[in-house]
């Protein structure tokens, strides 16, 4: 082979991996096409679940299902934990605030002339547009409408409109841009990220609520990516973008601050039982912050995954039946009309906690209360209170909080730590909040 030709095939080579090198970068770049075919929103979210079987994190204990998830699992063969791999979601308030329109696409492995029949039975006059089908259902006040895109995608929206459902079927035939939210900030999500969202949070909302009464308001107007990453470990990453320098060093101090009094308060509960997991967690996480952002991140073990996963509670500081305390708070039905409650199972104990009311001035009460749950009936329990604002008068599970003194503009927990008096295995804690206001 002479030289020249030995040259010119090298050179056809190379130009080869470049442009695969290309394609594979641009693809890489772009959304998901399940996020791109959602309708506008304000808070955008995409969970790829394939590495949850590979990972073997979605294998709970055997439990009983719910009557209404377990017909729905024998009519159309599908089961979420086992045939989900993607989940794309658009989610915006209605402007009084008291509910949610919401859209979603589902992707997966599922008998789509099974699932069809299914929503024949369930649905009023179905709607065809571009060849496709569109279900309506009535849920909760609610025109749910359902339609299989092809054979391994599900659209789901719950708008009074038909407007949102008909953009997701356009949006199959040419190549959409997404959401303008998608636009503005995809760009800031990590390559590598398993699942994220993108939050836009406005003024005047009173920002993520934790149970309990907890409230970031330090987080209003700004707009939040938050992602998951996994290597060895899960590791948490969210960006909060302010409209200054100076906003995001607030957003920094305040979030500081914050974590500073609630790992005060583990301290006080540790040595009584805070699940290793969850305090690793919490013990990660930390705050920077540069230019107009503020970055969070911590570090998940696969343990706290797999309790997370499965539905179990670890035994800590939370407020609610989920081990860690979600980044917002949804009100709202959820949009689609198939059975959200699959699962019935024994739970270990665990607690609820609440602080009322949630601002106060310094010198006013606050009553702190307290639901103990999966506890013996027969049994007593006894209930250890701590706060880092103002003095525990009482005890049980109804006490009050003399906040004289306390500071103004600060955030204050409130914890209990609940045992059994007769089982010292029977025990889980919980936290609530309170805000101190300016006068």
């Amino acid at each position: 082979m002479s030289r020249n030709r030995k040259l010119l095939i090298l050179f056809l080579l190379l130009v080869a991996m470049g442009v695969g090198a290309l394609l594979i970068y641009h693809r890489a770049g772009q959304p998901p096409e399940a996020v791109r075919l959602l309708p506008e929103g304000d808070r955008l979210v995409y969970v790829n679940l394939r590495p949850v079987r590979l990972w073997g994190l979605n294998q709970p204990k055997p439990v009983e299902l719910e009557s209404d998830y377990r017909a729905f699992v024998e009519q159309t063969g599908i089961q979420f934990e086992r045939d989900l791999d993607e989940v794309a979601m658009s989610r915006t308030d209605t402007p009084d605030g008291r509910d949610v329109e919401s859209a979603e696409v589902f992707s997966g492995r599922f008998d789509a002339a099974r699932l069809r029949y299914y929503l024949q039975k369930i649905s009023s006059t179905p709607e065809t547009y571009r060849n496709h089908v569109i279900y309506s259902v009535a849920n909760e006040g609610h025109t749910v409408r359902v339609c299989i895109l092809d054979s391994t995608r599900v659209a789901v929206t719950n708008m009074n409109a038909s407007g949102p459902m008909r953009g997701i079927l356009d949006g199959l035939y040419q190549s959409p841009r997404g959401p303008g939210l998608l636009e503005a900030h995809y760009r800031d999500v990590p390559l590598t990220s398993l699942a994220w969202m993108i939050d836009r949070i406005p003024a005047n909302s009173g920002g993520p609520q934790l149970p309990g009464g907890l409230t970031f308001r330090f987080l209003e107007n700004t707009v939040v990516v938050a992602s998951l990453r996994y290597s060895s470990n899960a590791l948490f990453q969210a960006d909060v973008f302010t409209a200054s320098e100076a906003d995001a060093k607030q957003v920094a101090e305040s979030a500081g601050g914050f974590l500073g009094m609630y790992r005060t308060v583990a301290k006080s509960v540790g040595a009584k039982g805070t699940d290793p997991d969850v305090k690793a967690a919490l013990d990660s996480i930390r705050v920077e912050q540069k230019g107009n952002v503020a970055t969070f991140t911590a570090t998940f073990s696969q343990s706290f995954l797999k309790k997370i996963v499965s539905g179990m509670q670890p035994e800590g500081l939370t407020g609610a039946a989920s081990a860690t305390p979600p980044p917002v708070a949804t009100p709202g039905p959820a949009a689609s009309p198939l059975p959200t409650s699959r699962h019935k199972q024994l739970s270990p104990p665990f607690a609820t906690c609440s602080a009322t009311p949630a601002e106060v001035s310094a010198g006013d009460a606050v009553s702190a209360s307290a639901v103990a749950r999966n506890f013996d009936p027969h049994h007593d329990l006894i209930y250890e209170w701590t706060t880092n604002g103002g003095k525990i008068q009482g005890q049980g599970k109804n006490v009050t909080i003399d906040t004289t003194g306390i500071a103004e503009s600060q955030i204050y927990i409130i914890s209990v730590h609940i045992r059994d008096s007769k089982d010292e295995k029977a025990a889980a804690s919980c936290v609530a909040g309170f805000e101190a206001k300016k006068r």
